[in-house]
């Protein structure tokens, strides 16, 4: 009797244990099943999120690409209007610009047709096509614009050089100035909203000027110029005018400070203009 509940008492502990074992596995089975439900939703979800990234970039490029094509067609319809919009003396001049750049005119032959030299330059070192650029600007303030040839990279103070106006005479395009290596010249708006131009010029290293107009039909009227003539006073070589014939002899003698004063209230307002570029 006692050996049968010995034996019964054994076997139960056996079905039990096997009871536990078989929960342990179940339990571990469940668990695993949702750590992989968890991983597959997780990778969906990267998934999910990884192509709305693709396509939220996708669409940000093609609204980009969008936009810079709107931009250069803009562009290109504000030119066209632009030119459409020039008198046909201007289109001229413009064209004698384009065909120095294309055909890589020598100096002489700028020279020989009344343009720039600067932009032989600029050719010179492969720059032209994409530096010189056009822009009509009213520079008498007569109601009537002028045609203005300059140097689109124009961020430094330096650079702002108005290569060559025009103005317009019964139809017929007619120059008021243009700048050289060493004779440039510049546009000045002063805060009383004068315009003015600015003549930056050089005999070498013993005479310069910088000499200030007013613009009157098709011609420069100077309104004030300084003269550096260290070869008639090399202590004092100093003077302002207000003529423009580099005859210092009867000019007023002045320090260094304040030439560069009044040099410097011209430099800082020299205008930087929104281009056109002459060549596409």
């Amino acid at each position: 009797m006692k050996k049968q509940l010995l034996t019964a008492m054994v076997l139960a502990a056996a079905v039990g244990m096997a009871g536990c074992s078989h929960g342990k596995q179940e339990a571990a089975a469940t668990e695993t099943a949702a750590v992989e439900t968890t991983k597959e939703a997780a990778q969906t979800e990267i998934k999910i999120d990884t192509e709305t990234t693709k396509e939220e970039t996708s669409k940000e490029q093609t609204e980009e690409e969008t936009s810079q094509e709107e931009t250069t067609e803009a562009e290109k319809a504000q030119k066209e209007e632009a030119e459409d919009s020039l008198p046909e003396a201007y289109q001229e001049i413009l064209g004698k610009y384009q065909n120095m750049i294309q055909e890589k005119w020598e100096l002489d032959q700028a020279f020989e047709e009344n343009l720039s030299g600067i932009v032989v330059d600029l050719n010179d070192i492969g720059n032209a096509a994409n530096e010189v650029g056009y822009y009509l600007y009213d520079l008498d303030q007569d109601g009537k614009e002028e045609l203005l040839i300059g140097e689109m990279d124009n961020d430094a103070l330096a650079n702002r050089i108005i290569f060559d106006a025009y103005t317009l005479v019964n139809g017929k395009a007619v120059q008021i100035f243009e700048s050289e290596s060493r004779n440039r010249y510049y546009l000045v708006e002063d805060e009383a909203g004068a315009v003015i131009i600015a003549n930056e010029a050089s005999n070498g290293a013993a005479n310069s000027g910088w000499l200030y107009y007013v613009v009157n039909g098709t011609q420069l009227n100077v309104v004030q110029s300084v003269i550096f003539d260290a070869g008639e006073d090399e202590q004092n070589p100093w003077f302002m005018s207000t003529d423009d014939d580099w005859d210092v002899s009867n000019d007023e003698p002045v320090d260094e400070d304040t030439v560069m004063f009044v040099i410097d209230s011209y430099t800082e307002n020299y205008v930087k203009l929104d281009w056109m570029p002459v060549i596409e």
